[in-house]
């Protein structure tokens, strides 16, 4: 049960860190930014990676733009591989592998990501935006994990709204915050769950019950529970 519990409460903070408003309104922590040209079999372009950390949540950005000239941009930052966490890589930058094909000609593809979680990051959701060159064009944008939230429930969580145009609420799972904070929570919730079982049993011995099931024992704890057959430990009394 503490487990169970221990599971609910790192998602719910996870939440509630996720719709409280941000300390200022760039984000508030230090921000990473990796961007490289890179090329290619498919073409030249140009591939970034930006960092926004805040109380309980860290923003990611990456995109990819074809060029067609790459080798005018000039490297800045560290690599964008490395600005992400593992897990979040390969969602974020698919390019970089080669699991995501190249943006044709001058098009944009962006992939946004919003983790969340106290003391680490236990869920996520992310979200594909296809820009085309023309700039009259709107992006399309494909959820790749997460809720998308009505306009009614989307108000609340501002911080994991992609470009005014889709919200959503984290559901993805980042295994290893989550266990970690599962554990952390759980062991918070077991003294809650365990105290009122050992305060019951200790009032019950005092007034002569059995500790198990309470039947009136008259003190005699020397024997089994004629009700339960419970065998309560006897305090051992040391001999001259």
């Amino acid at each position: 049960m503490a487990i169970i519990l221990g599971t609910f409460t790192s998602v719910a903070v996870a939440w509630i860190l996720v719709a409280l408003p941000r300390p200022v309104p760039d984000g508030g922590g230090p921000l990473t930014h990796g961007f490289r040209p890179m090329t290619s079999s498919e073409g030249r372009g140009t591939v970034s990676c930006i960092e926004v950390p805040w109380r309980g949540c860290t923003s990611y950005r990456a995109s990819a733009l074809g060029l067609d000239k790459a080798s005018t941009a000039r490297a800045f930052g560290p690599a964008p591989e490395v600005v992400p966490p593992i897990p979040l890589r390969r969602t974020l930058l698919p390019w970089c592998d080669g699991s995501a094909p190249w943006p044709v000609g001058t098009s944009r593809e962006t992939r946004y990501v919003v983790s969340c979680g106290w003391p680490l990051r236990a869920i996520a959701c992310a979200v594909a935006s296809t820009a085309p060159g023309t700039p009259a064009t709107r992006p399309i944008y494909v959820v790749i994990y997460g809720w998308p939230l009505p306009g009614a429930l989307a108000r609340y969580f501002p911080n994991s709204t992609v470009d005014n145009a889709i919200t959503l609420l984290p559901t993805h799972p980042l295994y290893r915050g989550l266990i970690l904070d599962t554990l952390l929570f759980g062991a918070a919730w077991f003294p809650l769950l365990a105290a009122p079982g050992a305060l019951r049993r200790t009032l019950r011995r005092r007034r002569g019950h059995c500790p198990a099931c309470g039947y009136d024992r008259l003190g005699e704890f020397a024997t089994p529970c004629p009700e339960c057959g419970c065998r309560p430990r006897v305090a051992r009394v040391s001999r001259p």
